[in-house]
Order: C-alpha cells, then structure tokens, then sequence
C-alpha cells in the first residue's frame, strides 16, 4: 500500500517551536480595559451633561462640546496615532496614552470651570486616540496562532459594545450616588484607578514590537486630514446653537475638499502616508 508522507512547513514547524507569549492574556486584559475605556467616556459625559452645567454653568451648546471635543480630537488624532506606534513602537506609544488618558481623566473630574472642562475633555480624546490604535497590533503580536487569535478577539467584541451600553446606567448611578459629594466628577475620577491598574499590568506585559524609524510621520497628512474633520464635525454642532450662518455653509463643503485635497495627497507620498494607499482604491 503506497503512503504519502506530509513533509511539515517551514512556517508549520516555526509555529508549533515557537513557545506563546507568556502573559498574552494579561495583554488582553489591558487592551479590553483600554477600549471599556474610551468607549465609556465617549459616550459617559452625555448623561453627566445636566449636573455640570448646575455646577459650573454654560450653554446648550457648550454643553455638546464636553462629549464632542473629546470625539473630535480622538478622530482627528486617530490616523496619527496609529503611524506614531509604527514609528516608536507600539508599547511606547500605548503606555504614554494610557498614561495621558487617566492624568485627564483626573483633570476633567477637578475642572473648575466648563471651559477647562472642555480643554482636559480634547487632552483626554488625543491621549485616547494614541492608546486605542495599537491594540490590534499587540492582540496579532501576542496571538500568533490563528484559532487562539480568534477566541481572544471574541472577547474584544464585547467588551467595547457592552460599555456602550452600560455608560448611561453607570453614569446615572454614580451621579446619584454622589460618593464623597462629589456629584457629577465621579463619572470622571472613576477612571484614575482603572487607568493605574491598566498601567500597572501593562508595564510588565505588554511586548516591545519593532520600531520603524526610517519613517515619518506625514505632517501635512496630519494637518488636512485634521482640517477636514474640523471643518465637517464643527457645523454639525455648532450650526443650530450660531443660527445656521452663512460660514457654516461654506465650511461643510471646504471640509468635503479638504478630504480629496488628504486623498491626492497620501496617494502621492506613498512612502510616509497615514493609509496604505491600496485602501485608497
């Protein structure tokens, strides 16, 4: 009877030789609070919105801006982030993040007035958007086998949907609960000690990935993809509150421009671009 001997991989005897990543699970620990986090207080201020402005006042309008300051500068730093962690390394660039992200955590729950509020609430977005892009890649990094990749992922899903969830109910019981009368802050101070665990945790687990510093972060990349943003997200909650002027109709399609204008421009420095250029297509 004629057998046929299956002759292993390279790449097959590389995997099963190569021991996993020791603390991978506490990796995904500290990526899962990461994204609990940001999704939370995406969304987390919104419910706080009418005992802050009982306590330090400001209009409907200035209202909206301690969730949209937050998102807008997450958007516009998002792409940046990203390239930051490929230039200095992701663990670098996660830890100084993370760390960003609870020191303006602190900041916003101590602010002692809404323009403050509103400043440490867009620190708060940048330092955000400089954490939330290199997940994926450790999850690649400290999960090279297929299958155990993918049961790590399971539970990434729902630990950034569920949050989205839960932030109005727990903004709302931590405002009642006014624990040591601090009222609305609560809903911001709550970071600090999850911020420092996550830190504590991510120290010791999370790898060191390769640095690529041959590159370089495309700084006019950065200003049109940024100005777009701005110019689009800007009118759309300002516009009602300003009485729809007539700037607000010239800034939308500048913002539109300002896209195509990001578009030419990553196609035509492939080298540095924000985005592969093939996703451009």
């Amino acid at each position: 009877m004629n057998t046929t001997a299956i002759t292993p991989s390279s790449t097959d005897i590389s995997r099963s030789s190569a021991p996993p990543y020791r603390l991978r699970w506490v990796a995904l620990i500290v990526v899962m609070t990461a994204n609990v986090m940001d999704a939370m207080d995406a969304t987390i201020a919104t419910i706080a919105s009418p005992s802050v402005r009982h306590d330090l006042g400001g209009s409907a309008s200035t209202l909206q801006w301690i969730s949209a300051g937050y998102t807008l500068a997450f958007a516009v730093l998002l792409i940046a982030g990203a390239r930051l962690g490929d230039i200095f390394g992701r663990r670098r660039v996660f830890l100084y993040g993370l760390a960003g992200f609870t020191l303006f955590s602190a900041v916003c729950a101590a602010a002692p007035s809404m323009p403050m509020l509103i400043a440490s609430r867009a620190l708060q977005g940048g330092f955000g958007a400089l954490m939330i892009p290199q997940g994926f890649g450790f999850l690649k990094q400290v999960f090279p086998d297929p299958d155990e990749f993918d049961r790590a992922m399971g539970f990434v899903g729902p630990a950034t949907g569920v949050p989205l969830l839960a932030a109005p109910i727990l903004a709302g019981a931590l405002i009642d609960a006014n624990l040591w009368h601090v009222g609305w802050r609560l809903v911001f101070l709550i970071n600090v000690p999850v911020g420092v665990l996550a830190l504590a945790l991510a120290l010791p687990a999370l790898p060191d990935s390769a640095k690529r510093e041959h590159l370089k972060l495309d700084i006019a990349g950065v200003w049109l993809i940024g100005l777009a943003l701005v110019a689009i997200i800007y009118p759309l909650i300002q516009a009602r509150a300003d009485g729809w002027p007539i700037w607000i109709f010239t800034l939308l399609p500048s913002g539109v421009l300002l896209l195509f204008a990001f578009l030419h421009h990553e196609r035509s420095h492939r080298s540095n671009a924000l985005i592969e250029p093939s996703l451009l297509g």
